[in-house]
């Protein structure tokens, strides 16, 4: 939170006591107007300034970032599947020993203490599972004057502070010198999160620091966690990285623990470290860990509806992929009781986005609807031509695909092996209408000349393609986690183009399997997942399409 950034040279220097700069200066945050803020605040200006006397917890740096001990079977699981275990973190062996030795309840007799919840939401949460059936977890009320400094992570109020949202009045000199470094690094940090060669640097000055006794403050440790999760969402899965982000989710829990925030990316990213592994014991504290971050947030509501939807989300599916499904359905039922609409628990698609009305299937054949129909004519009576330009284009662009192929935005969903795309078009922010990229499609000269015009055609289905058109690469080994998509308003064709032996996807529990030249229609706002135990590349051209009870209100007349 508190450090020293020399201009000339961005290696962060430690402050002992954060506390001690935060409680004077952060009591006296003004109203926007006020002698260092800036206009005059109205009744929406975003968070309120409020006094910390009353919310500050007295405590030193965490002493390195993975000083919040594991629940005990996460750290036994991950003792056992790595040799170094949390060295491979850059944990020092002190703390090693500690985490893996910890003498901790199992989670599953108190769930809440692993998981660091507070005691309101711990009492909550540790009734949670009795009974068959639980109640709805409703959003709390908005954070007070009192409670704002407790829920927002430090990140979150520096930017505020940034924007004006939050003024502040400086006390002594030495208070106003403090905090224009702290902010002088809040904004060296928002810089690198699109300046890779910078984001590089101040990486591997946060690692060297955050690494060592004693640590480092919650707002180094919030920026570091930060470029780990960019690295880890475009790159294949990297275990060693799992860990050592895993590890710094813990950290800031040691910082502000029960705080919904990290709750949640802790959840996650054991979701993700346990789906590497295939390990259930990590994967259901990654379930605990979801399950305080929503009641942490039942106390005083801070998420999106977003967030909010992927706790619910991944418990659900977390818990079916674990086998207990009477806790899946149980957490189910809550779920509906809060307002959730679903039906099934293999369809969790966002409410937003999902209409229940809609014909649910995981499934479709090519003749369920014209469109659908005359699309299938149409891939499949050019397959050979699809698959003689994928073929070329990978040739001439060579091993790795470089400046054709790049990682998909949801890397996360890869357990294993690897998962990349060739994307033909996406779509526009603004108006949605599918952009074709004319490096690839332009008619001369564009390695997918003829696919682009292919699926461009100018007819009463044009209007069917909706959101982006890509090719799918699924290497050898890969695992892609079961999952729901985000809403039912559209299905996926995937035409085959090289498809090897062992490949499979189950969507909402049936079995299907590629075949080259033919389309393979399904609904992904159904719980699905791919494992490919062949010897080569899988190759999809994958295009999204208008559900058949929503598409007419797009088609060409």
């Amino acid at each position: 939170m508190l450090t020293d950034v020399d201009a000339d040279n961005p290696v962060v220097v430690p402050v002992a006591r954060p506390e001690a700069f935060l409680r004077p200066v952060l009591a006296r945050l003004l109203r926007r107007g006020g002698k260092g803020g800036s206009g005059n605040r109205s009744s929406n200006s975003g968070l309120i300034a409020a006094s910390l006397s009353s919310v500050l917890v007295e405590h030193e740096p965490c002493p390195a970032f993975a000083c919040l001990p594991l629940p005990a079977p996460t750290a036994h699981a991950l003792a056992k599947s790595l040799e170094t275990p949390m060295i491979a973190a850059g944990v020092p062996s002190a703390v090693q020993a500690s985490v893996v030795e910890a003498n901790i309840p199992s989670p599953a007799n108190i769930p809440s203490l692993a998981a660091g919840v507070p005691a309101p939401a711990a009492r909550l949460l540790d009734s949670a599972g009795s009974g068959e059936h639980g109640g709805a977890i409703l959003p709390g009320p908005q954070a007070t004057e009192t409670s704002v400094f407790q829920v927002y992570p430090i990140e979150m109020l520096y930017a505020s502070i940034d924007k004006g949202q939050l003024g502040v009045n400086m006390g002594t000199e030495e208070e106003g010198k403090a905090h224009n470094r702290s902010m002088a690094l809040y904004r060296k940090y928002s810089q690198a999160l699109s300046d890779i060669d910078l984001r590089a640097k101040m990486l591997a000055a946060l690692r060297k620091k955050c690494t060592k006794v004693p640590g480092c403050a919650e707002d180094t440790m919030s920026y570091y966690a930060k470029f780990l999760d960019i690295e880890q969402k475009a790159a294949a899965p990297s275990r060693p990285l799992a860990v050592e982000l895993l590890s710094v989710r813990h950290g800031l829990l040691q910082h502000r623990p029960g705080n919904s925030f990290y709750l949640f990316a802790a959840g996650e990213q054991l979701e993700i470290l346990g789906s590497m592994d295939r390990n259930d014991t990590i994967l259901r504290n990654s379930v605990e860990a979801l399950k305080g971050a929503l009641i942490s947030d039942s106390i005083v509501g801070v998420f999106d509806d977003v967030t909010r939807y992927k706790a619910w989300e991944l418990i659900i599916t977390t818990l079916q992929r674990i086998g207990d499904v009477p806790a899946a359905k149980m957490w189910m039922s809550r779920a509906r009781a809060t307002g959730y609409p679903w039906h099934s628990m293999v369809q969790l698609p966002y409410p937003r986005m999902f209409h229940p009305g809609f014909e649910a299937k995981p499934f479709w054949k090519c003749r369920d609807a014209e469109h659908l129909a005359y699309l299938c004519r149409l891939l499949e009576s050019n397959y050979e031509t699809i698959r003689s330009e994928l073929e070329l284009a990978l040739r001439t662009f060579g091993e790795g695909g470089s400046g054709l192929i790049s990682y998909t935005d949801s890397t996360t969903l890869v357990s294993r092996g690897n998962w990349t795309q060739i994307k033909l078009a996406g779509d526009d922010p603004q108006t949605k209408a599918l952009v074709w990229r004319p490096e690839l499609c332009a008619p001369a000269g564009g390695p997918f000349a003829r696919t682009c015009a292919l699926l461009r055609g100018q007819n009463r289905f044009a209007s069917a393609i909706t959101g982006a058109a890509k090719f799918y690469l699924l290497d050898a080994g890969s695992e892609l986690k079961p999952h729901c998509g985000q809403g039912n308003l559209r299905l996926f064709m995937q035409l085959g183009v090289l498809v090897p032996q062992g490949v499979v996807m189950e969507v909402g529990g049936e079995r299907r399997s590629w075949q080259e030249g033919k389309v393979l229609i399904f609904d992904d706002s159904f719980m699905h997942g791919v494992v490919h135990s062949g010897s080569s590349v899988r190759v999809t051209l994958s295009i999204p399409v208008w559900h058949p009870d929503i598409y007419h209100r797009f088609a060409h007349r």
